[in-house]
């Protein structure tokens, strides 16, 4: 990722991503497998390093995480998370991002329902921000793009 090479145990990754199972069995056209040896890396193009991270953290320790509320992490990290899991086919993982999500501001509810195709959130972020009795921000309307922004607007009035 951006030129980091990460060594994580490859069953974290195929567990439960059809994504990466395949990913991990395509051979290349010099014959290695990536993702097989540090000399073979598999590569993930249009990542962030941070976004990685803060995804492999809650990969690697999932299992302590689901069972103790307390290492519950600070809720924007869980956006980058939301974001990975959905990309590979992290059913779990992206149901608890969502989660986690689910307590954010109706404008951030609003953006990732919209991105992330995340069911009932539009909705209810929608009829909020309609109801909180002040209009939206130059800030929400970069979140939400303008052109829903606008809709948004339209349904106060």
């Amino acid at each position: 990722v951006q030129g980091t090479l990460f060594s994580i145990p490859r069953q974290y990754l195929e567990c439960d991503s059809e994504t990466f199972r395949t990913m991990f069995t395509l051979p290349q056209p010099n014959g290695a497998v990536e993702g097989r040896s540090e000399g073979h890396p598999l590569e993930l193009r249009g990542l962030d390093v941070s976004e990685f991270k803060e995804f492999l953290r809650v990969l690697t320790a999932r299992d302590v995480m689901w069972k103790d509320s307390n290492l519950r992490h600070v809720p924007s990290s869980w956006i980058p998370v939301l974001k990975l899991a959905t990309m590979w086919q992290f059913d779990e993982i992206r149901k608890r991002a969502i989660e986690y999500l689910r307590l954010e501001d109706p404008v951030t509810r609003a953006m990732l329902a919209r991105q992330y195709n995340i069911r009932g959130w539009l909705t209810k972020a929608l009829w909020e921000l309609s109801h909180r009795g002040h209009t939206l921000q130059h800030e929400d309307y970069i979140a939400l793009g303008f052109d829903f922004a606008i809709n948004v607007v339209h349904l106060n009035e």
